[in-house]
């Protein structure tokens, strides 16, 4: 008997004419919303707020609010065209001394905006107090510097070039005070890594950070490099202003010479250690050894680093040394 019952209710449902029910509805609603919109109520709102100095000149190093929060009393058209932004015009508040003005209370905001919003009764001003830092704005020009010693090659290879670097300077811009506290040098670091690239060009991205803007986006970097075998070779000892006389030598008469050179180059020849006696250290009787020429060659390591000098006992002659002297 209920799933007749149902069933009948059903079928007069049906026989309803359901747009007129909607359009009362509609109205019914449209009225309720009108005379709503006509009451009077007490609300917060965010005001919008727009603080007003010489942007040339001056910076904040705080973030100014874009607006305020305020309680109002007003006509529910005007507390809705409010809401929905419709004809707001923004309160501009003026800082005439900014680098002087440290904050702005409640108190001082509350006549601005009596005027400035129109149709709402301000009541309060629940905001704290706005804290202001201002600066001057002032440039500075940072010198732009890669460090070759941490640019990451792949084994084998090294510079063959000098590392170019387009700017060379970038100019900072911002709050006097962050700008005195930087360096004259900004480090640059390549993402890159393995680099085995015979010519290298890369892109380094220059972030703006604490509102310092640079003239620059990015810094260009191009340098050369070459592959390089590592090789090691005993070569004879050169003496210079070492006595003839033999009464002062090198307890070493030859020397290991471990390097890396270019897989094409092949000469070797003009590769030389000397021993200056000018560059005797009194203290413990050694030199350290020099290479000749290593204009080719990378990471030259001599074996011994000191090279020991003897003296002979007086009148004697050391007649087993024969050093490479060169006279």
């Amino acid at each position: 008997m209920s799933g007749l019952k149902i069933l009948e209710n059903w079928q007069k449902l049906q026989k309803w004419d359901w747009s007129v029910i909607l359009l009362c509805l509609l109205i019914s609603t449209f009225v309720w919303l009108f005379s709503s919109l006509n009451k009077e109520y007490t609300t917060k709102i965010d005001y919008p707020i727009v603080f007003v100095f010489d942007q040339s000149k001056i910076v904040s190093l705080i973030k100014l609010p874009k607006s305020i929060e305020i309680d109002v009393t007003g006509q529910g058209w005007a507390l809705l065209k409010q809401s929905l932004n419709i004809d707001v015009e923004p309160l501009y508040v003026k800082i005439k001394t900014p680098t002087k003005a440290s904050f702005l209370t409640p108190k001082a905001i509350l006549p601005l905006l009596i005027g400035a919003v129109p149709k709402l009764k301000v009541v309060n001003i629940p905001q704290d107090t706005i804290w202001f830092q201002f600066n001057f704005l002032q440039e500075k020009r940072i010198f732009v510097y890669l460090n070759s010693e941490e640019i990451n090659l792949q084994k084998g290879y090294f510079l063959t070039s000098p590392i170019l670097l387009n700017p060379q300077y970038i100019k900072f811009k911002g709050a006097s005070s962050l700008i005195e506290n930087m360096g004259d040098t900004l480090f640059l670091k390549l993402s890159d890594s393995q680099i085995n690239n015979k010519n290298y060009t890369a892109q380094i991205d220059i972030l703006s950070e604490n509102s310092l803007v640079p003239n620059f986006p990015n810094v260009s970097v191009s340098f050369n490099t070459d592959l390089f075998v590592e090789k090691s070779i005993e070569t004879p000892i050169i003496l210079k202003q070492f006595p003839t006389d033999s009464s002062v030598y090198l307890k070493e008469s030859r020397a290991i010479v471990s390097y890396w050179v270019k897989e094409r180059y092949k000469m070797i020849d003009n590769l030389r250690v000397v021993a200056k006696f000018e560059d005797l250290n009194l203290n413990d009787s050694t030199i350290i050894p020099q290479i000749d020429s290593v204009e080719n060659f990378r990471n030259v390591r001599i074996e011994p680093p000191l090279f020991k000098v003897i003296y002979a006992k007086k009148h004697h002659k050391n007649r087993n040394y024969r050093g490479n002297w060169n006279r």
